[in-house]
């Protein structure tokens, strides 16, 4: 919400700033000029008189009333068609298509920029159609015509880089970037945002000072990095503090920072402070009703966040219907996905499924990815809890293909922001340390013209010295400055030997972050995997009507996703708790399996597990095989035993079963009707070498077949070397 807003200031202060006048006059003084003009000069001014009272952001007047905006525009509209005066008739369009847009009804914005843009077209007003058409593709953008927008934009675009207008070319990829970002192209929506920030660099305005901290913010919000996040949008609400920008723009700025900090408290009482500065503005009331919408985009995420879910219901009501009948349904689907949150958590399903209805409809046609991944979970969980197991198996297989989807071009997208952010500080390093050599080489110049100056007048007045003083003081002077260059050279090579130290060490921070984030990505892909093969056992349970089997395993199964979804936000967790949780999984495996196999946990009795630091659920896949392909398919019980030792600075893990063997395992397999390629073992083999790689230490991962005295199969062995981590 905060980014849609910026760029509805960025668009407003390009488009609407000229209109019939190279400066804009305040409304004293055009009210004070209007009754001695006649004829098109003084439709120009009522024209722009409209504007005037219609632009709450950059007006120069204090009286922001839309109604009044209207009231002028109307005027204009009317003197312009008994004079048939075209021109002044399509800008009057316009405005009222601005002053729907105020309030809120894109609808009847579209019906007036389509009137305006053949007049402008007829009278050969290139500027004018120009920015009338962008304005109709942000009309489309709120009306979830996505497609329709992005083909006005890319045809807009090459007019305003031919004659070299960066201002509309920054503004254009913006609308580009955020028409994507609503569709879920989150890497190529990238993409248009850093070449608007490239476009924009020179700050050429209060609104740059504000424009460029925050898009700097959103790269590291982008790329993960919270802490530089918050450190440049506490820059731009000083700014917008200082320079008295928006006089609601820096509450929602600090909104934004309570809310990274998880202070939802702080961060309401600041959305609060916005309010009361709408509701006591000096504006009409239908202005006032579209701010405090738009305001209720804001508002609903942090009442979820805070469990206020009546508050979410009651502040959604008036949204609800103000979006749909002004067809702003891209502000519309997030009211729809927070009021539906709400309605599951507090169990009232049936008014969650007809808000959920709503939003897939709206998301289907408009191409909202996002939102409808977010109804298909919504759909899941809904018809789970009615005992729909099907239909919500069926909606969860589509959330997870299409989240999946999702979560590939949003990861894409962080790993491109981090390079930007990488590159952006190099540059900036660069740039520094040039004007620290350009200053000490300028120093260096005053220094030697000083000394030059004093030798002269030492000579001046040494006069007519015999010529071997003269020549004595001449080569001590040439030595000296030898000494002086040597020294110089010497602390040169020193200063970039020790900058080219910080840039390495640098850069190696920067790798280990990116590391960890590939870790959290093949993690998150682990963890799905683990969940659907449980959530299989739990319904072959409920299909055999083992209800006393099918709740024990539940339990046992709700504490192990407890366990798991406390440690997913870390890389490491202590060995103490990764054994509980497999400990906890094996019981879940025993108890599906009936009993068929038993299993041991063991480790050395001078080993730190609260200690030492792993990896969470890494040993889960293995245990996991060796139960589905070794000691499944074995006739009689089988035993499961897993070591855990530590050896210099490596922890060793072997897990080994009794089982059929690898062999065995493999040509029943292969007579399967159905194969299965195991994601769990290949993203763990993923983990450890990225574990080994992270720490520079040999990856070690070795698989043994078990052999009998009478030379029959007897299990497998599996050997797991990690480093070990301490906390």
């Amino acid at each position: 919400m905060l980014f849609k807003k910026q760029a509805f200031i960025f668009i407003i202060q390009i488009f609407f700033c000229i209109i019939c006048f190279a400066q804009t006059p305040i409304i004293d003084s055009l009210k004070k000029i209007l009754p001695l003009l006649t004829d098109t000069v003084r439709i120009n001014c009522l024209n722009e008189l409209g504007f005037e009272y219609s632009n709450p952001y950059w007006s120069k007047s204090k009286y922001v009333r839309t109604d009044s905006a209207l009231f002028y525009t109307l005027q204009a509209q009317k003197e312009s068609q008994q004079l048939k005066y075209a021109l002044g008739i399509g800008t009057a369009f316009q405005n009222i298509a601005f002053v729907e847009e105020e309030y809120g009804d894109f609808i009847k914005s579209e019906y007036y920029a389509k009137l305006a843009i053949p007049i402008f077209e007829k009278e050969n007003r290139q500027i004018e159609l120009n920015r009338a058409k962008i304005n109709l593709g942000w009309y489309f953008f709120h009306q979830g015509k996505y497609q329709e927008a992005m083909e006005i934009y890319q045809k807009e675009l090459p007019f305003y880089q031919t004659i070299k207008d960066t201002e509309h070319v920054a503004m254009i990829f913006l609308l580009m970037g955020l028409n994507l970002t609503s569709q879920g192209y989150y890497e190529k929506a990238f993409e248009y945002f850093q070449k608007n920030f490239n476009t924009q660099k020179k700050a050429n305005g209060i609104l740059d000072i504000l424009y460029s901290p925050e898009r700097r913010a959103d790269l590291y919000l982008g790329a993960g990095d919270t802490a530089n996040a918050l450190l440049y949008y506490r820059k731009v609400a000083a700014h917008a503090s200082e320079h008295n920008i928006i006089l609601d723009y820096s509450s929602v700025i600090k909104s934004t920072i309570y809310t990274l900090q998880k202070q939802y408290d702080s961060a309401l009482f600041c959305l609060k402070q916005n309010l009361l500065f709408v509701q006591t503005s000096n504006t009409d009331s239908l202005f006032k009703k579209r701010e405090l919408m738009l305001n209720a985009l804001d508002l609903l995420p942090l009442y979820l966040s805070l469990s206020d879910f009546d508050s979410v219901i009651k502040y959604a009501v008036d949204p609800l219907k103000s979006f749909a009948n002004g067809g702003d349904i891209d502000n519309l689907m997030p009211v729809l996905k927070n009021v539906t949150k709400a309605c599951i958590m507090k169990l009232e399903y049936k008014k969650a499924l007809y808000y959920v209805k709503q939003l897939i409809a709206y998301a289907e046609k408009t191409g909202a990815r996002p939102y409808i991944r977010d109804g298909y979970l919504f759909l899941s969980d809904i018809f789970a809890a009615q005992h729909k197991i099907d239909m919500a198996y069926g909606y969860r297989i589509r959330y997870n293909t299409l989240n999946d989807s999702l979560n590939k071009d949003n990861y894409a997208s962080r790993l491109a922001a981090f390079d930007v952010i990488t590159k952006m500080n190099t540059e900036e390093k660069n740039y520094r340390d040039q004007l620290k050599i350009t200053e000490e080489k300028n120093n260096a110049k005053v220094e030697l013209i000083n000394k030059e100056k004093q030798l002269q007048f030492y000579v001046f007045i040494s006069g007519i010295l015999i010529v071997l003083i003269l020549t004595t003081v001449f080569i001590r002077n040439i030595k000296l400055k030898r000494k002086k260059d040597q020294l110089q050279l010497m602390m040169a090579e020193a200063n970039v030997s020790l900058e080219k130290q910080k840039k390495e060490q640098e850069v190696t921070q920067l790798q280990q972050q990116k590391t960890e984030l590939e870790m959290q990505a093949l993690r998150a892909q682990m963890n799905p995997h683990f969940i659907f093969n449980c959530l299989n056992s739990i319904n072959r349970f409920i299909l055999r009507k083992q209800s006393s089997e099918a709740t024990e395993y539940l339990t046992k199964f709700s504490r192990l996703i407890r366990m798991i979804l406390n440690s997913s936000a870390n890389t490491l967790v202590s060995l103490a708790e990764d054994l509980e949780a497999l400990k906890l999984y094996l019981e879940l495996e025993s108890i599906r399996f009936e009993e068929k196999f038993s299993y041991n946990i063991q480790y050395e009795s001078d080993l730190d597990i609260d200690f030492i630091q792993v990896p969470p659920m890494l040993l889960q896949p293995y245990i996991e095989n060796a139960i589905w392909h070794g000691l499944m398919h074995k006739a009689d019980q089988g035993h499961l035993d897993i070591a855990i030792s530590q050896n210099d600075n490596m922890l060793c893990c072997k897990i080994t079963d009794d089982g059929i063997g690898r062999k065995e395992a493999q040509a029943l397999k292969s007579k399967s009707a159905i194969n299965y390629k195991s994601m769990g073992m290949r993203i763990t083999a993923d983990r450890i070498a990225m574990l080994h790689r992270q720490y520079k230490t040999e990856n070690a991962v070795v698989v043994n077949d078990l052999i009998l005295p009478n030379g029959n199969p007897g299990g497998t062995e599996v050997l797991i070397k990690i480093p070990v981590v301490y906390l």
